[in-house]
């Protein structure tokens, strides 16, 4: 059996699982619990790795939240308060009010909203260049 010593742990949204498990995979194939983590982390991820490293450092920087719970709304991209709050309670030591989770949620819908119309823009502009060959 290989012992490897730990020299970090660090939260990483679903992109950057994405990106990671992608450069693992040019080495060799991907083991089971692997595969299955890239194919779950591609399916559920709603913006790309630098959207999502930045809308975390927003989350931190201006809301105050820690970034294992930043990286969790990240990750989930939640739509309700309830959501929300679900997620900010995972770290006992948070306090936000219900007007920052108000505003938690609207930063990330405006940003969910916005990074979709980018890959609606991008899939219409796939289709037209197959329509056009």
């Amino acid at each position: 059996m290989v012992h490897r010593e730990i020299k970090e742990v660090k939260s990483l949204t679903l992109p950057e699982v994405v990106e990671r498990l992608e450069h693992r995979k040019q080495m060799g194939p991907l083991g089971y619990e692997q595969q299955s983590t890239y194919e779950y982390a591609q399916r559920f991820s709603v913006v790309d790795r630098d959207v999502a490293r930045q809308v975390v450092e927003k989350l931190v920087s201006e809301f105050g939240l820690t970034e294992e719970v930043a990286v969790d709304m990240v990750n989930v991209f939640p739509e309700y308060k309830s959501t929300v709050k679900a997620i900010i309670s995972r770290d006992r030591t948070l306090s936000v009010d219900d007007e920052t989770i108000s505003k938690i949620l609207s930063y990330l819908q405006e940003v969910r909203e916005m990074y979709s119309g980018e890959k609606d823009k991008k899939s219409s502009k796939k289709g037209k260049k197959k329509d056009e060959e």
